[in-house]
């Protein structure tokens, strides 16, 4: 796993932590509803053998916010493979993220509003 973290999801109820597979290296997320752009750490990206810089985050560059780039990280998939979410764009910066250790990025309406979700927290899934 990339980012040291292999275990289970946090235990605060408040997090809600999603795995993506980008080819076969599984990067865990928190869920972040109150942002509107995805980031990832870029040291992480940097990891990625599918991800590519592609330019200056242009939301970032026009708030006046330097040292984020956008980058694609390529194919990724959630539950374990079974949903194929195709190639996957966001902001990667090397800031430090309000996130728990172990966790890559945040997800953020920018990749929620992509696909139709049935969150079922009584079961967790």
């Amino acid at each position: 796993p990339v980012d040291g973290y292999d275990g289970p999801a946090p235990s605060d109820a408040r997090l809600i932590a999603i795995d993506l597979m980008i080819l076969s290296i599984p990067v865990r997320f928190v869920l972040d509803t109150a942002g509107y752009h995805s980031v990832i750490k870029s040291s992480v990206a940097k990891s990625l053998n599918s991800a590519r810089k592609v330019g200056v985050a242009e939301w970032a560059k026009s708030e006046g916010l330097d040292g984020i780039d956008h980058w694609n990280l390529g194919r990724c998939w959630l539950n374990r493979g079974a949903v194929d979410c195709g190639d996957l764009e966001m902001a990667a910066t090397s800031r430090e993220l309000p996130i728990p250790s172990g966790i890559s990025g945040m997800l953020s309406i920018d990749f929620l509003k992509l696909y139709d979700w049935d969150f079922d927290f009584k079961n967790n899934s």
